[in-house]
């Protein structure tokens, strides 16, 4: 009895081993769709809001340098908060980077399709990921997590 019950906890064990980071992985990016609008709040703080209400504030923006128009990595963030539609803090994130879309082609080009960021062109749907997270609300991180096939993203 003692042998199955230790089996059963080894198993346990190793599955939640497996599980728990790749949760925790896909909760630590947030995708910034077509639509969204960006307001410069102070100097390296960008409040970008998304087309539902959702806001996510940067602190500590940082432009790559020597690129007027970006493709793939567009600057690396300090802080970042994440907060819903009702303005209820989601998550907090740190030590991030803002990844550009694919640019888009002249059928594409539309409204909403990119933002200016200090000079640099930030193509939508961009992604803000950053390395450490703390959250308080996973689902609602998960609703705003970047689809498959999004830039930055490893094809999931």
């Amino acid at each position: 009895m003692k042998k199955a019950q230790l089996f059963l906890f080894v198993v346990l064990f190793v599955l939640a081993a497996v599980v728990v980071p790749l949760a925790a992985a896909e909760a630590k990016a947030v995708e910034l769709p077509k639509g969204t609008t960006v307001e410069r709040t102070s100097e390296g703080c960008l409040k970008f809001t998304l087309p539902g209400g959702c806001v996510v504030q940067v602190k500590g923006f940082m432009k790559n340098k020597g690129q007027a128009v970006v493709s793939g990595e567009c600057g690396i963030i300090g802080d970042c908060g994440i907060f819903d539609g009702k303005g209820k803090l989601v998550a907090t994130g740190k030590q991030g980077k803002i990844l550009s879309g694919p640019k888009p082609g002249p059928a594409d080009s539309a409204a909403g399709a990119a933002l200016k960021l200090e000079g640099a062109v930030l193509y939508l749907p961009a992604i803000v990921r950053f390395e450490a997270a703390r959250i308080f609300d996973r689902q609602a991180l998960l609703k705003l997590a970047p689809q498959a096939g999004a830039p930055g993203t490893s094809g999931r």
